[in-house]
């Protein structure tokens, strides 16, 4: 079943791009909170 294997792929890329992202934005996140205080 050819059609399986790109279905198979993208749902890997989807995965890897929402885990970059999670990563991405908690780093980012943690970054602005330690590197720029509210006051």
């Amino acid at each position: 079943m050819p059609i399986e294997i790109p279905i198979r792929a993208t749902e890997r890329l989807c995965q890897t791009r929402t885990e970059l992202r999670s990563q991405m934005g908690s780093e980012s996140h943690a970054g602005l909170s330690n590197g720029t205080p509210e006051e």
